[in-house]
């Protein structure tokens, strides 16, 4: 029974890993997390000034962020540093001078 318990754990974990996404490299995220930030990232592109800087809050909207842990928003910030890095709908990324923070913006 031990063993079948085990096995039945394994495949599970198994099936998890499947549903992740490797971001920037070195994180791994859920898939659906991912996807999810991205579709909200298209919804309000066509909104977007060119140059202008938005934080996640903005980009995500404030009632979502704020639904979200601490890892959380730490998980979908990594969503959207990458898909700056892969170039999606022109989205870049950049530090705030100020504050340090990452700030998003559309070329």
């Amino acid at each position: 029974m031990f063993s079948q318990i085990n096995a039945n754990a394994a495949f599970h974990l198994a099936n998890q890993d499947e549903d992740m996404v490797t971001v920037l490299g070195k994180f791994r995220v859920d898939g659906y997390l991912h996807d999810s930030v991205k579709l909200r990232v298209q919804e309000i592109h066509r909104h977007l000034l060119p140059d202008m800087p938005y934080s996640p809050e903005e980009l995500l909207g404030a009632d979502y962020w704020s639904s979200l842990s601490d890892i959380g928003q730490r998980l979908v910030t990594l969503c959207l540093e990458n898909l700056a890095q892969q170039g999606v709908m022109q989205l870049g990324v950049a530090c705030c001078d100020h504050c340090g923070d990452l700030r998003f913006y559309i070329d």
